[in-house]
C-alpha cells in the first residue's frame, strides 16, 4: 500500500493523498516552497528538501524541456 502524504496549502492541510499527487501539486506552485509530510517523518518539510518528491519534481522539469525542444524543432523552418 502506498504512504498517505499531506501537504499544506492556504494553511490548510490536504490529504492524505499519493506521492504522484504531492509532487504534482507542488509542480504547480510556480516556485513556492510546498510542505509536506507522511507517516515516518518527524516534521512537516519542504518538498523539494524529500528524496522521493525532489527526483519526481526533476523528471517532470526533465520531460517539460524536452517537450519544449521538441515543439521548437517541429516548427522550425
Amino acid at each position: 500500500m502506498d504512504a498517505e502524504w499531506y501537504y499544506v496549502e492556504n494553511d490548510t492541510t490536504i490529504g492524505p493523498t499519493t506521492l504522484a499527487g504531492v509532487a504534482e501539486k507542488c509542480r504547480r506552485t510556480d516556485g513556492e516552497s510546498c510542505l509536506v509530510w507522511t507517516e515516518g517523518m518527524s516534521d512537516w518539510a519542504d518538498a523539494t528538501t524529500v528524496p522521493a518528491i525532489s527526483k519526481l519534481l526533476r523528471q517532470a522539469t526533465l520531460a517539460q524541456h524536452v517537450r519544449r525542444e521538441l515543439v521548437e524543432y517541429a516548427q522550425a523552418p
